[in-house]
């Protein structure tokens, strides 16, 4: 039942209310969330090693160099609003929780097509026939998830105003698609680069060669990348 409408009846709850107050699935929110937290944050590091590492003229653009800028950030930003969500709960405070919740969508989809113009304009995705798949992947998943992100706010607000049993199965189910569309963005990266070592040194005088990136012929130009 909805707290908002009590007449309206809801056998699959929106993906907002296990972060509520009820246990036990409040406490495996939690814990799933700040076990994974530290990974989403090494993501930018991730994507800076990959893009990072081609050698080529487009790589050196203004563009690409914003593009990374935005990615970069809105990885971050994205890790920070699910953190928001957890935090303020729909019982604690609704309003920050939905804020949550857009900051969250609103950084998703933005990294999302950062991501797959970065992977264009880098020239990986005519590298190899799984880095192109992964290309269409984060297309697809903008596209889709943009229309979903629109089609949310509409059943919500048909939701609230009409009190709309079936806009309200409609959001719930709508939530859970974007819930695991950004799964899979996330997943992506261990598909297309499960051979990949990453390695951080102390001293810029032993650079990282990239050579083992399967997505990427060794004969292409490689960047011998290193952070401190």
């Amino acid at each position: 039942m909805s707290s908002d409408c009590p007449d309206v009846w809801n056998y699959l709850p929106p993906a907002s209310y296990p972060i509520g107050d009820w246990e036990p699935q409040r406490f495996i929110w939690t814990l799933v969330m700040f076990a994974h937290f530290p990974a989403r944050l090494f993501f930018p590091l991730f994507y800076k090693c990959i893009y990072g590492a081609i050698i080529s003229e487009s790589c050196q653009s203004t563009c690409f160099r914003a593009l990374s800028y935005i990615l970069s950030r809105g990885l971050i930003i994205e890790a920070l609003g699910l953190v928001i969500v957890t935090v303020f709960d729909v019982r604690s405070d609704f309003t920050l929780h939905a804020v949550g919740y857009g900051i969250w969508l609103l950084a998703f989809m933005i990294n999302a097509i950062a991501s797959a113009i970065l992977q264009h304009i880098c020239g990986i995705r005519a590298l190899s026939a799984k880095a192109n798949r992964t290309f269409f992947i984060r297309v697809a998943i903008f596209l889709v998830g943009g229309g979903l992100c629109i089609f949310t706010a509409y059943a919500y607000a048909v939701y609230r105003l009409q009190c709309s049993d079936t806009a309200y199965l409609c959001f719930s189910i709508s939530e859970y698609i974007l819930v695991m569309f950004n799964a899979v963005f996330h997943l992506i990266p261990y598909w297309e680069c499960n051979d990949v070592e990453i390695e951080l040194v102390t001293h810029r005088s032993k650079p990282i060669t990239r050579w083992d990136l399967n997505i990427i012929p060794e004969k292409f130009p490689l960047r011998a990348i290193s952070y401190t």
